[in-house]
């Protein structure tokens, strides 16, 4: 970590300082190159230089001592940490959290963010997410799921039967959050990651699930639709950035949001993940991971190469050779497997 989480822990939440005032603080200094450690060190000789008021820097230099007898929070990553989540840095100020508590494996922010967006899920459409999730456990990503949500229940059962790692948006600070225990061997197995903007001790409040909903959305880099619509509403200028796909369990009918991509296969979203068609640049997303390799058949054929362009094409391959050959790499889906002996 660049700085110290218990010290940014008690700066923005119990210095005394609103926590809006202490976040202006915060980015005050890091514009200057000053960590928080190095800005409280010199409160008493340089209030004025640091933009503190008197009473400002009275009430840090009296705080900062009980600071020593303050047990220590849950890790967390602040916004000058690298694992920080790269989407939440276009936040305004106002919404963009300081820090970020954790439980599991923080490593897996690495990777990009798929975000199921909460919202009712029909009963003919539960079987479909449950394909689509058996499908993206399996790729180099991470799931996204709001707590306390359809999407999280089905995403949890189906990574206790699955590889994959997931990601938990909370509802609530980590230490009022009643963990199930399933949830609890996928965090304790590493194969899961807690994640909440709030203080540990803070339970969860109604008022607040609007900001932590948008978070959520920020923090990603792609969102699968797997409801008629998302509950809440993704935000405007997020669609504007990444790519959103709407699962149908009906052909043919489209998305209400312009500019989404619909599916009603499950094997539709591999070809979405690879797809390098995209509205526009993806903070935080790793693009490599994201899409597909060139193809042969799109290189351009040197001049030394005309007896490969004059060869007689291969034949196609049979369901089953298709079969051996995926399965050298490791297991086949279900869904997949299914797929590929349908077209035969």
């Amino acid at each position: 970590m660049i700085d110290d989480t218990a010290l940014w822990a008690w700066f923005v939440f119990d210095s005394g300082l609103p926590t809006q005032r202490a976040k202006v603080l915060l980015e005050a200094w890091q514009a200057e190159g000053l960590s928080l450690a190095a800005a409280l060190d010199r409160v008493q000789a340089q209030a004025m230089r640091l933009g503190l008021t008197t009473g400002e820097a009275q009430l840090l230099e009296s705080g900062r001592a009980a600071l020593r007898a303050t047990p220590a929070p849950p890790p967390a990553l602040t916004w000058r940490d690298e694992l920080y989540p790269r989407g939440l840095r276009s936040l305004s100020l106002r919404v963009r959290p300081a820090l970020l508590f954790y439980e599991g494996n923080p490593s897996h922010l690495t990777r990009p963010i798929i975000y199921l967006a909460p919202g009712p899920v029909s009963a003919d459409r539960e079987e479909l997410v449950r394909e689509v999730l058996s499908l993206l456990l399996g790729e180099d990503i991470v799931v996204g799921m709001f707590d306390s949500t359809p999407q999280a229940a089905l995403a949890v059962e189906e990574a206790m039967a699955a590889e994959g790692e997931l990601l938990i948006f909370a509802r609530a600070g980590l230490a009022q959050r009643m963990v199930l225990e399933s949830e609890r061997n996928l965090v304790a197995s590493g194969r899961a990651l807690l994640l909440s903007p709030l203080p540990p001790k803070i339970p969860y409040q109604p008022g607040l699930e609007a900001v932590l909903h948008q978070i959520a959305w920020y923090a990603s880099e792609r969102v699968i639709l797997s409801a008629d619509s998302a509950s809440p509403a993704p935000p405007g200028d997020w669609l504007m950035s990444r790519p959103v796909l709407q699962l149908q369990s009906t052909p043919g009918r489209q998305s209400h949001l312009a500019g989404c991509t619909t599916a009603t296969e499950p094997s539709d979203v591999l070809d979405w993940l690879e797809d390098r068609v995209t509205p526009g640049p993806l903070p935080g997303i790793a693009h490599e991971a994201l899409q597909r390799p060139s193809s042969p058949a799109s290189t351009p054929i040197a001049e030394d190469d005309g007896a490969l362009a004059d060869a007689a094409p291969l034949p196609p391959l049979s369901p089953e050779e298709i079969l051996q050959t995926l399965g050298k790499g490791g297991t086949i889906p279900d869904v997949l497997r299914r797929k590929i002996l349908k077209g035969s």
